[in-house]
């Protein structure tokens, strides 16, 4: 199921940025963004580094980390 989560972000402009995502359950999840592309995120969680996937629709970023799916508008890694 598909739901809101709090989030924070940390910009370096140019499109680099840290994505900190915290689900329902309270797990937290970083992930990373370089010149507007979703690069990769924490591997600390201890689940064997599942895989990584992003593409983007438009203006919203699709990524994809074993299970897990988040979907990130545009504005927050570049502002606005």
């Amino acid at each position: 199921p598909t739901s809101n989560c709090d989030f924070g972000v940390i910009r370096r402009g140019n499109g680099d940025a840290d994505v900190y995502v915290k689900s329902g359950n309270g797990k937290q999840r970083i992930i990373y963004f370089q010149n507007g592309r979703a690069v990769g995120y924490d591997r600390n969680q201890g689940n064997n580094n599942p895989s990584f996937r992003a593409s983007k629709e438009s203006d919203l970023y699709i990524i994809t980390i074993g299970e897990e799916r988040y979907e990130i508008p545009e504005p927050v890694i570049y502002g606005g």
